[in-house]
Order: C-alpha cells, then structure tokens, then sequence
C-alpha cells in the first residue's frame, strides 16, 4: 500500500508516519512489524531486530518483548537512551526515531502482555539457555513447546517501552525526495522540513 505519494505537509507526514506504526503491529508482513532498534553496550552500538506488539500514537509508545536474561536489559539498566531504524523499499521511506527505552519485569505490564502471548512466544521465554549462550550442539535448544511448562517461562519475560521524542522522516521518490523532522518536548511539538 502506498501511503506516501509526494506528501504535500508535515502534518499529513505524521499521520502517514503513524499509520504505517499501526499497520506494523498486525501485519507481519510489513517491514514496520520487525524494526531494528540500537542501544548501547559502552561505546558500542548494537543493533537488534525486534517484533513490535503495540504502538500508541498519543503517547509516541512502542512496545517491544524481551528475555530478562538477555544483555539488553543490563545495556538498558546503564543507557536508557535507544533508536528505531525502519526502512521499507518497496515503499521508500526511511523512519527514525530517539527516544527513551523503559524495561518492565514482573509487574501489571509485563503481567497483561504475558497472558494475551500465544503459546508458541511463551515458548521463547521458557527454554533453559539465556540468549547468546554458547552451545556445543546448536541442537540442545531444538526443544519443542510440549516439552516446556510455559508459564515457568513468564519467570523470563520481560517489556520494552519505548518513548520516542524524536522522529525523522525520509522519502525518496524521482521527482523529488521528502525529508522532514518532528520533536516533542513534553506535548509540544516542532515540526520543520529537512533538505534531503
């Protein structure tokens, strides 16, 4: 679905922006379903490839999934600051986003989330070996979800929240490219065109 033909304003950007957000929450398909979000490890990036759950345009919120035993969340715990980057080719148009990533364990949140989970992600969280453990036999994590007690896996799961105060904007098209930016200073918004 084209979404972006030549867009005449910066609200209309938005909007579009927004839509694509929405639309990336229930259609696997769609390359906003899967963003790259980045934090930082020290002085390092890293760079990871994550399903995302729920947006909320009011509150510029992205919800992510995440194993408690995984590095993020030490990366997270030290840096909260973090970036979205989505790119879609076949609609050409390059979202980023800065903001603030927020871990919650064991609580309300984490709490609703686990019980909408189908079976097959609550078995991610409840296999015996942390994410990027070393395994002599790649097979040992072939385990399959009848063999797991999924609910001890909840003991493993956590959320990502993601607010964005930045968001920058990219479309390329051959008769002329549109950039623009947005930033959000508590609700107050600024908004301006970019030179691509």
């Amino acid at each position: 679905m084209n979404y972006f033909q030549n867009p005449d304003t910066l609200d209309e950007v938005l909007s579009k922006t927004f839509k694509l957000l929405t639309e990336g929450v229930t259609n696997s398909k769609s390359v906003f379903h899967t963003p790259t979000v980045s934090l930082l490890d020290q002085y390092t990036i890293k760079n990871r490839t994550m399903v995302l759950r729920e947006f909320s345009p009011n509150e510029r919120m992205l919800r992510f999934h995440t194993d408690y035993r995984s590095s993020k969340i030490h990366q997270i715990n030290v840096n909260p600051n973090a970036s979205i980057h989505i790119y879609d080719p076949s609609e050409k148009i390059q979202i980023k986003l800065e903001g603030i990533a927020k871990l919650h364990y064991q609580d309300t949140v984490t709490h609703k989330a686990w019980e909408k989970s189908k079976e097959m992600s609550k078995a991610c969280y409840s296999v015996p070996f942390p994410p990027g453990t070393e395994v002599d036999d790649p097979t040992l994590c072939d385990i399959e979800p009848k063999d797991l007690v999924l609910d001890d896996g909840y003991q493993n799961f956590a959320v990502l929240i993601f607010i964005f105060q930045h968001l920058e904007y990219l479309f390329l098209q051959a008769s002329g490219h549109r950039r623009a930016k947005f930033s959000w200073k508590d609700e107050d918004l600024t908004s301006s065109w970019l030179a691509p």
